[in-house]
C-alpha cells in the first residue's frame, strides 16, 4: 500500500554538551528555520501526508511540528524503536503503516542507509 515515502532527517540540533542527553537534545535556531524551508518545500510538491512517523527524540518530535503547519498530515505516530533506529526498522515501520504517503523524520546514518 505505500506508495511514496518522504525521507526527513531532523533538522540542526543543538551539541551534546548543550543538552542532559542525545535523546532531549532540541534544534537550533537554524534548525528550526530549515525545518520551516523544508516543510515548505514538501507542499510545494502538492503531497497529502496520511501519516508522519517520528522518532520520539526532542529533535525529530521539534523537527515534524516545525514542517507540519505547511503539510496536510492525516495523523502522526512516534514509535520508540525510530530513536537511532537502523534502515530495515525504518523501512518496516513504513510498510507497517499501511498508507500510500508516509513522511519518516529520524536519524542518520539509519535515515541515510535507507535512502
Amino acid at each position: 500500500m505505500l506508495e511514496r515515502l518522504i525521507l526527513l532527517r531532523h533538522a540542526k540540533a543543538v551539541r551534546e554538551h548543550e543538552a542532559p542527553s542525545d535523546f532531549e537534545r532540541g534544534l537550533t535556531e537554524r534548525g528550526l528555520n530549515d525545518a520551516a524551508a523544508a516543510g515548505a518545500a514538501i507542499a510545494a510538491v502538492g503531497w497529502d501526508v496520511d501519516v508522519a512517523l517520528a522518532s520520539p527524540a526532542a529533535r525529530t518530535l521539534q523537527t515534524l511540528r516545525t514542517v507540519a503547519p505547511a503539510l496536510s498530515i492525516g495523523r502522526m505516530l512516534t514509535p520508540a524503536e525510530l530513536y537511532l533506529a537502523e534502515a530495515e526498522v525504518l523501512f518496516r515501520a513504513a510498510l507497517a503503516a499501511q498508507e500510500p504517503c508516509v513522511l519518516l523524520v529520524a536519524h542518520n546514518p539509519g535515515l541515510h542507509e535507507l535512502a
